[in-house]
């Protein structure tokens, strides 16, 4: 091959080959970004909704504690089931 034919050809390879940085390169790293971005946030969504549903049901249990230990029949009743399943 001749010295011309050489520099033909890897002048039409550089021209044929894309930048790093294609279209369809971009578009997965914003759908892979993107993706990453909403389960992030879904995540958070879903721990700020675990920690509230934690808060009330510790709100519950406090006042069903204090509903059962104010009442000295539904107290004994309490205790006597405890007893009977091997709670207490």
């Amino acid at each position: 091959m001749s010295e011309q034919a050489i520099s033909e050809q890897l002048a039409s390879e550089n021209e044929s080959k894309s930048g790093w940085l294609s279209i369809d390169k971009l578009v997965v790293i914003i759908t892979a970004a993107s993706t990453l971005y909403f389960m992030h946030a879904e995540h958070r969504e879903n721990m700020n909704n675990i920690q509230r549903t934690t808060q009330v049901l510790q709100k519950y249990e406090r006042q069903l504690d204090l509903a059962i230990s104010a009442d000295k029949n539904v107290l004994d009743t309490y205790q006597t089931n405890l007893k009977s399943i091997g709670f207490a």
